[in-house]
């Protein structure tokens, strides 16, 4: 149903509100329209302002009075008001940003009588009225008319800018996002008197590289660069000879730095000239400043499915910038529906899907890697390189659902001391558990692992549901079917994981998380009474040695193969 059938009152009141307006005598019309199918209720009004009969349309929308009617000429190429969208909609002071549910469609006009009024008064000097502008449209809702556009940062500029005014050659990287083409500035090409430069804060795997570049220069008002950028009437020839003694023959960027903006237009063989819009990175702090520690930190991710990846691609914005990653699958269509990346790695080995899609967040990640299955069937010299690698982390991240893999990477967290998280989703994606081990402080992570079976086996509790794989992880065969779970049940179980992590990063002995281990429950199932139900696990303590080497006292014994 429609507004006005579901408010008859309201429809009521909008009525009386208008007919009042035409008993002050300046308004003469009012012809309602209402199609409860269309789902469309509109006014035809004729009103004097500004010393004009206006004939108007007041158009509601189908959610009236959750947002305001808007107010357009009848004849749509009329312009009334330098206030004025460029579809004909007036921009009132009642508008989409100031509309509240108390106002009616009668406070619609007299908002454009005021607006209309001042406009065409004018003062003893003859000057006609001017109504000052309220916009305050966001960065994005600003470029929101420009689909040229670059991208420029700060270090960039600042060297443009110490190599005087002579114009610098750009290396550019060329992006297309939806209907919007984004160059990217990577680097100034070097000359006789200065050497090349690269921007390692950008990707090299974003976008494609712009053949010829482009030419960027500092600029003053009225000399010749700042004249090619600015006239009206130019060649793209004659542009481009303001920047380049180079024949003008490949589309190009010219780009002049002046008064802390930039003047950049891009060049066709056609003969077109386009305006293309500056953006500067912004570097506003965004991540907590103890972060900062992570990105001297060491990280491992054993398995970059659905939860290691997503643990990764966190870690990564974090702050973390080294890696090595373990995983030995490729990236399947059927992945896309939990994993972090996309259609742009199927068909590649998940870690150097995950290599790319990390580096594409930060360029300066350094990432190891393992493309193998650790517990899987390889040589022994193969696995140690793996191991080899693995003690040189500060953290261990286990999420392969391997239960081999898991025993060696708990080897080298008790041998070596290094920290050790994983985490697990239930089948059926009601909940997960997440653990760690931190050498000295907890048992060794084969306890507290059975210290977890051990909760999840309490006859006290219910039984889990059979699809659960509550003992998924354990030892035994690793080529089990996928477990049921969507993106959102991973996503949440991997975000606390994340959070584990880090907090061990950062803290070290002093966490925030005074337990080992927890049961997150998703929804009510099992032992969990309702969604985000987070149960505490009780782990074995730090003093318990995990040895399972049997004594003997047969000194004669033999190992037989």
């Amino acid at each position: 149903m429609v507004w006005f059938e579901l408010r008859p009152w309201r429809l009521a009141h909008e009525k009386r509100a208008l007919a009042a307006l035409e008993d002050e005598g300046w308004v003469t019309r009012i012809d309602w329209t209402l199609n409860a199918e269309a789902q469309t209720a509109h006014v035809n009004i004729d009103f004097t302002a500004g010393g004009q009969l206006r004939q108007a349309r007041l158009e509601y929308p189908f959610i009236y009075p959750g947002a305001p009617p808007r107010l357009v000429p009848r004849q749509s190429e009329q312009r009334w008001s330098t206030h004025q969208w460029g579809y004909g909609e007036l921009c009132l002071q009642l508008r989409a940003d100031t509309w509240r549910k108390v106002y009616d469609g009668a406070d619609i006009l007299r908002s454009a009588r005021h607006l209309l009024d001042t406009e065409g008064a004018a003062d003893t000097s003859g000057q006609m009225g001017v109504v000052p502008s309220e916009h305050r449209f966001t960065y994005g809702q600003a470029l929101s008319w420009s689909n040229t556009r670059l991208v420029l940062s700060d270090e960039l500029i600042n060297r443009v800018k110490s190599r005087a005014t002579a114009p610098s050659i750009l290396d550019v990287r060329t992006n297309f996002v939806g209907d919007t083409c984004i160059f990217i500035a990577t680097g100034i090409v070097g000359s006789a008197q200065h050497a090349s430069w690269v921007d390692q804060s950008i990707s090299p795997s974003i976008g494609h590289t712009q053949r010829e570049g482009g030419r960027i220069a500092v600029i003053t008002e009225g000399d010749p660069r700042h004249i090619a950028l600015t006239a009206q009437e130019m060649s793209c020839a004659e542009r481009w000879a303001a920047f380049s003694s180079i024949p003008f023959h490949v589309p190009s960027l010219i780009v002049g730095l002046i008064d802390n903006r930039a003047i950049a237009l891009f060049l066709s063989l056609e003969g077109h000239v386009f305006n293309v819009t500056s953006i500067h990175m912004d570097q506003q702090q965004r991540t907590p400043v103890q972060n900062e520690i992570l990105k001297d930190m060491k990280v491992a991710i054993l398995g970059c499915g659905s939860m290691g990846s997503k643990v990764a691609t966190s870690l990564v914005r974090m702050g973390v910038e080294k890696f090595f990653l373990v995983d030995s699958d490729i990236l399947h269509v059927g992945n896309l529906v939990r994993n972090e990346l996309d259609w742009q790695g199927v068909g590649a080995h998940k870690v150097d899907g995950l290599i790319d899609l990390l580096q594409r967040i930060n360029s300066r990640v350094v990432v190891d890697k393992w493309i193998n299955h650790l517990g899987g069937q390889t040589s022994v010299d193969t696995l140690m390189c793996c191991l080899a690698q693995l003690q040189t982390c500060d953290l261990i991240v286990e999420t392969t659902g391997s239960g081999q893999g898991f025993i060696y990477a708990a080897s080298v967290s008790e041998d070596k001391r290094i920290p050790m998280v994983w985490g697990r989703v239930f089948g059926g994606g009601f909940g997960g558990y997440i653990a760690r081990s931190r050498p000295g402080i907890e048992a060794a992570p084969n306890l507290v692992r059975d210290s977890i079976y051990s909760w999840f086996r309490n006859p006290e509790h219910p039984e889990p549901p059979p699809s659960a794989g509550i003992d998924y992880a354990t030892a035994g065969p690793d080529d089990q079917a996928p477990l049921i779970a969507d993106d959102a049940d991973v996503s949440v179980i991997s975000a606390h994981l994340t959070h584990f992590a880090a907090d061990l990063l950062r803290s070290g002995q002093d966490s925030e998380y005074p337990h080992s281990a927890y049961a997150i429950g998703l929804r009510r199932e099992w032992v969990f009474d309702q969604p985000f139900d987070t149960r505490p696990i009780g782990v074995a303590d730090a003093s318990i040695v995990d040895d399972p080497c049997p004594e003997s006292n047969d000194s004669s014994s033999e190992v037989k193969a």
